[in-house]
């Protein structure tokens, strides 16, 4: 299977997950349907976030970037985007006050409370570029245990402030699968990809039965992995299909993927307020499809600027 093939089964991944997230689980919260029956929305949910946070580490590591180069990149592709989608939720009100605004711009809000909605994800992904050259750094005097070393340190770290703050476990536990991305082999994913024919319905069998048994953390965290194999699985199934629509179609998705998730709140509220807090199926429908081609248009600009 060659790199652009794979390539493209990883925009598929994310296309997928984005809508999972823009189209179903945020889009929820206006059209108050039932998205969690039994725990099963909150059940992927979890899965789908840790599958951003792999398939994320899974490219940085493939890189050899200095520290200086790997910042300028992270700060051009994700940070400048995020401020404005910040700065744009603060004068819609998100943020209780400017020290929650600031909290979130800094990516402290992962450790202390109130954690804003939607942005504490990317405040946690700041935190992570920021420890990464650190986590990855590859000197002729280091062997490859100490990149080990230094993620379970950095992971220990995360517990002792989560112990002390009192926060949720997301943190360290999407940690883990941020730094299994970055030392994932790129020939296992290959190997993968060639039989995920054969392993994809028992990825499929093993994610359902483990739902059932979710109450420990442990397994919880083994369900996150099987269900991250089984997205990548799909996404190699879709992107095997000979439709041309579809792959197009999946690309736009990727392509667009940041800005539909860093401004679909903005678009969502905004329609809200039009509608008098009136959301119909129909409505979300349209809320949805605007997102998606507002985010795309908005890539498209950012990317002309940013790459003058």
């Amino acid at each position: 299977m060659n790199t652009l093939a794979r390539n493209k089964t990883f925009d598929i991944v994310r296309a997928l997950c984005m809508l999972w997230i823009v189209g179903f689980w945020h889009l929820g919260d206006y059209i108050h349907f039932p998205k969690n029956p039994f725990g099963i929305g909150l059940y992927i949910t979890n899965t789908v976030l840790a599958c951003f946070c792999f398939i994320s580490g899974y490219f940085i590591g493939k890189k050899n970037t200095s520290p200086k180069v790997f910042y300028i990149a992270r700060l051009k592709r994700f940070y400048l985007l995020f401020f404005i989608s910040c700065l744009t939720l603060f004068f819609l009100g998100w943020f209780d006050n400017v020290k929650h605004f600031f909290f979130s711009i800094t990516g402290l809000s992962c450790f202390f409370l109130p954690q804003p909605r939607t942005i504490w994800f990317f405040c946690m992904m700041i935190i992570f570029y920021l420890i990464t050259p650190f986590l990855i750094q590859k000197e002729s005097s280091y062997k490859n245990g100490f990149i080990y070393i230094r993620i379970i340190l950095s992971l220990t770290v995360f517990l002792v402030i989560n112990y002390f703050h009192h926060i949720d476990l997301r943190v360290p536990m999407y940690f883990i699968f941020y730094s299994l991305g970055l030392l994932f082999p790129f020939s296992v994913m290959e190997n993968l990809l060639k039989k995920s024919t054969t392993y994809r319905p028992y990825c499929l069998l093993l994610y359902a039965f483990l739902f059932f048994i979710r109450q420990f953390l442990i397994i919880q965290i083994i369900a996150m992995f099987v269900g991250i194999l089984l997205i990548i699985f799909i996404s190699n199934a879709l992107n095997n299909l000979q439709s041309n629509n579809i792959k197009k179609t999946f690309s736009y998705l990727s392509y667009s993927s940041m800005c539909a998730y860093l401004f679909h709140r903005q678009i969502y509220t905004s329609l809200q307020y039009c509608f008098n807090e009136n959301y119909s199926f129909v409505i979300a429908l349209i809320s949805l499809c605007l997102v998606l081609i507002i985010g795309g248009r908005l890539q498209k600009v950012y990317d002309y600027f940013t790459k003058k």
